[in-house]
């Protein structure tokens, strides 16, 4: 049945980035709109935008930040934040380039996310632990007891409330916490298996989750309520709303699937290869995608330094 989509997103342009592997890309919400690459090398990338959704062929700027794989790469209006497996965490003005460091973690930071209107950075990974940091790399409090009993895989701020964040792990468990109080005030157990990955609509009130074994559960937090589950029979590497449509999309081994969430249909699967190194060439894994600002196009990122652009039929 996916197969015989009629497809919504057709190959525009490519580049590459030589000897690099993408471990994350993101398109900017804010003026001026712009592409950011992240690598294994612990550097990100800066891509011209000409205000047509594209991206220039070559980086404009380049960021060293880290001396290992970068694993989260996120932006708010004025700055963008990595996490790496060298236990750090960097806030960059692209502008000026300076860094400012975050040191705390003692092991591998697998995900972070920022509220610059709370100048209030979040960050969890390996050591289970969630900690709560300000803009110049003070730390304000460590949540280490009662977190998950597992690796903790991504944490979120909830946009509606910008004091409470949203975490999944190993565990099998997704726990929301107000951040005020440093307490968890909800725990989901929507899945069975260790919960990979998940991901929050633009107005924070629909959230899109999926386990180790590709069963994707979509939950509107508002009404406290399951909307839908789907079992896309493999795990999901990313998860994306659209920003323009009430669509959610999940990276897996084969392409990026899409989920009509109102219709409660798939509507469009881009055959992109995903990134399962059993199925496919290393050099060919599709380790990374997101929507443009108004959802007109869908770029990707791999592990062979290649990016391309996927544009909507008109």
């Amino acid at each position: 049945m996916i197969n015989k989509l009629k497809p919504i997103y057709k190959l525009k342009r490519k580049t590459a980035l030589k000897d690099s592997h993408i471990t994350k890309l993101v398109y900017s919400r804010y003026e001026p709109y712009q592409l950011y690459t992240a690598t294994s090398d612990g550097s990100v990338q800066l891509w011209l935008d000409d205000q047509k959704e594209t991206f220039s062929k070559e980086p404009i700027k380049s960021y060293e930040l880290h001396t290992d794989y970068i694993e989260e790469l996120v932006y708010s209006e004025s700055y963008f934040l990595t996490c790496s497996r060298d236990n750090s965490l960097k806030l960059v003005n692209p502008e000026s380039g300076d860094p400012v460091t975050f040191l705390g973690h003692t092991d591998d930071v697998l995900s972070c996310d920022i509220s610059e209107k709370h100048k209030r950075i979040i960050s969890t990974g390996k050591d289970k632990t969630i900690r709560i940091w300000d803009l110049e790399g003070n730390l304000v409090h460590t949540l280490n007891k009662q977190t998950h009993s597992k690796q903790i895989n991504e944490i979120k701020y909830i946009p509606l409330e910008n004091e409470r964040m949203i975490t999944c792990s190993n565990d099998k468990k997704i726990k929301i916490w107000d951040i005020e109080s440093n307490v968890c005030i909800s725990e989901l157990t929507l899945h069975q298996n260790p919960v990979t990955i998940l991901q929050l609509s633009p107005e924070g009130s629909i959230l899109t989750s999926c386990d180790s074994l590709g069963v994707v559960s979509i939950y509107d937090l508002e009404s406290s309520s399951l909307l839908s589950t789907l079992k896309v029979k493999s795990e999901c590497y990313q998860i994306k709303y659209n920003p323009a449509k009430f669509e959610v999309s999940m990276l897996t081994v084969n392409g990026i699937l899409t989920w009509e969430l109102t219709k409660k249909e798939y509507i469009d699967f881009i055959k992109c290869n995903g990134c399962n190194k059993s199925v496919i060439s290393p050099d060919t894994m599709v380790t990374t995608f997101d929507y443009s600002s108004f959802g007109s196009s869908i770029f990707t990122g791999s592990e062979n330094g290649k990016i391309k652009q996927y544009r909507a039929n008109n």
